[in-house]
């Protein structure tokens, strides 16, 4: 999977495949919003033009040139300790679980959310965006699930990787220093 900061001509690739999937999925069922995802295509035009404060990501699979999850990032450089906010996923239509209840689906939305927060804490040991926190907010199912089991499994994470796990509502929060 590649995780890169969104062009223009990313976004307009992603905006096609997933304009076509909406209008399908439209035709099918009824229970689709399709608001959610014109909004975050939205949004990540205003982050790539600069008019919006966070920078805009995107997660690609299997060669694709389109995202099958747009991702909005936020340095906040505060000190001591400056963080790394992963505003918003918003996973492809056919990853979403207001489309599909199929837990094969499920899992390739919680494979693509962990390879997001693999990619955002890899991103966060660099230069630019180099942070001892990474939060993530989360609105969905999936990511809701995918936080609860990151705070079951918090002992095992902070033993294995020096992470430690908290969540706090919609929020879930890694911080890479040690803990005692």
């Amino acid at each position: 999977m590649l995780f890169k900061e969104l062009d223009s001509s990313d976004l307009a690739k992603t905006r096609e495949v997933w304009e076509q999937k909406l209008d399908a999925f439209e035709e099918q069922m009824e229970n689709v919003r399709p608001s959610r995802y014109w909004s975050a295509l939205d949004a990540a035009a205003g982050r790539i033009s600069g008019s919006l404060e966070a920078r805009q990501f995107g997660l690609f699979e299997g060669g694709n040139e389109h995202a099958s999850a747009l991702v909005a990032l936020l340095y906040i450089d505060k000190r001591p300790e400056p963080y790394l906010k992963i505003r918003e996923i918003r996973l492809a239509p056919e990853l979403s679980n207001e489309v599909n209840v199929d837990l094969s689906i499920f899992r390739k939305a919680s494979d693509a959310i962990a390879a997001i927060i693999g990619k955002v804490l890899e991103l966060s040991e660099t230069g630019e965006f180099q942070a001892e926190i990474v939060k993530l907010y989360g609105d969905t199912a999936v990511e809701m699930q995918m936080f609860a089991h990151f705070v079951n499994s918090a002992d095992s994470l902070q033993a294995n990787w020096g992470l430690k796990i908290s969540s706090h509502g919609h929020w879930l929060q890694f911080e890479k220093k040690s803990v005692e």
